[in-house]
């Protein structure tokens, strides 16, 4: 009974001989009426022939795994991951196994792929150049503002390290690993200036901000990146224009 999830154990014959209380909490049958049951009887007639099959490699096979729907007496279907193995006992052969609720998977799945589908619509639509790597610096993707802003095309620089692609002159490159550095501690990076060389030759300044995002549960890095170009150059006329 202290066992996680649900346990049980099922003879040759397709009848319960063991389990745990939580079988009977979460299934709502009695002792009783789980020793009464066929396996197959916790689970909608669609999914029985699946479960049959199951059952059988793993008396067979030794062993197999299944992700399924449940359906609970009262007709609550609940989403399990199933395990089974054979074990002799005194002779006998059975399927012992343990079932694992999915439910808060499936939400936080849900979840992600929400947040995915979010930092897609967040990409397409950011007013600004948008480029995520890893914490090593892999380019694992970049909105269309930077394709267009850096000269870059999905087929040539997914897959490329941003320390590599020549984007930034050599000596401007330990800049950009003390910020991969922060990342790595979990820490957003102070805006930086960069002087960054176009794919067609042209120079420019960029400010660079970058800051540590988690996706499909790995930490990368999304920069958020403004060409200041203009800004520069007109503060630098102002600067050197003479005073009357």
């Amino acid at each position: 009974n202290s066992l996680p999830g649900v346990f049980y154990m099922i003879d040759t014959n397709g009848r319960f001989v063991k389990w745990n209380k939580n079988l009977e909490t979460e299934t709502e049958y009695t002792a009783d009426e789980i020793s009464q049951l066929n396996p197959l009887d916790l689970f909608s007639k669609k999914d029985r022939p699946l479960i049959q099959e199951r059952i059988e490699k793993t008396f067979s096979d030794g062993k197999d795994s299944v992700e399924i729907n449940a359906v609970s007496k009262n007709g609550r279907v609940v989403p399990y991951y199933l395990t089974g193995s054979r074990i002799t006992l005194n002779g006998n052969t059975y399927l012992t196994g343990v079932g694992i609720e999915m439910t808060e998977f499936r939400r936080m799945e849900d979840e992600v792929k929400e947040c995915e589908e979010n930092l897609k619509a967040f990409l397409d639509n950011a007013p600004d150049a948008i480029l995520i790597h890893d914490i090593q610096g892999t380019i694992v993707d970049f909105n269309k503002k930077a394709e267009e802003l850096l000269g870059l095309s999905r087929k040539g620089y997914i897959g490329k390290s941003i320390l590599d692609i020549g984007l930034v002159g050599k000596e401007r490159l330990p800049i950009i690993i003390d910020g991969l550095k922060e990342i790595k501690k979990g820490k957003a990076n102070k805006p930086v200036e960069l002087e960054f060389i176009h794919k067609n030759g042209s120079r420019g300044i960029l400010e660079v901000t970058g800051f540590p995002i988690t996706r499909d549960g790995k930490t990368q890095v999304c920069d958020i990146i403004r060409d200041i170009t203009d800004i520069k150059t007109t503060a630098k006329a102002k600067v050197k224009k003479p005073k009357k």
